[in-house]
């Protein structure tokens, strides 16, 4: 048979514990289909994230989900490997995810879909087609005075890899 053309092979990254699926509705049928085969292995709780290609549908799947993108200089496995947990810092201060300056991590930002459309995409051009891993956030409780959302905690929902 003919194989398909293939790209060479730029990077390679393994999230533990976290199986990755196809985002993509065709695909997410096989994507089943594999979780079946698997179902005596596979804990029901498995950490799983997504993949797909296209930026706009990841962050349009997931509508009122915050963004981060962690990686680059100050950003370490802290913030993609582990739990996050992010907060404003004071009345006004910007929605992030902590770092430990004892360490030399930075705080990594948290934003809305129309801001990380447009870091991702500079991020994807700048590292020529490197995958980014984005983790997406959503309010620890629902919104409201006290409670989570804007003025509140964001914990992670899911890491998604777009290729």
């Amino acid at each position: 048979g003919v194989e398909p053309p293939f790209q060479p092979l730029r990077s390679s990254a393994v999230l533990r514990g976290t199986l990755f699926y196809p985002l993509h509705p065709e695909l997410a049928a096989a994507a089943a289909e594999a979780e079946d085969v698997y179902a005596g292995v596979l804990g029901e709780s498995h950490a799983r994230g997504w993949y797909t290609a296209d930026i706009a549908a990841a962050l349009a799947a997931f509508p009122g989900s915050r963004w981060a993108l962690p990686r680059g200089e100050g950003s370490g496995k802290l913030h993609w490997l582990s739990p996050a947990r992010a907060s404003r810092a004071g009345e006004e201060g910007a929605l992030c995810i902590p770092g430990e300056s004892a360490l030399g991590i930075s705080s990594v930002e948290v934003l809305d879909a129309a801001a990380m459309a447009a870091v991702a995409a500079l991020a994807i051009a700048r590292d020529g087609g490197t995958p980014i891993l984005l983790l997406e956030l959503r309010p620890e409780v629902a919104p409201g005075p006290g409670g989570g959302g804007e003025g509140g905690v964001w914990l992670p929902a899911a890491r998604g890899l777009v290729l």
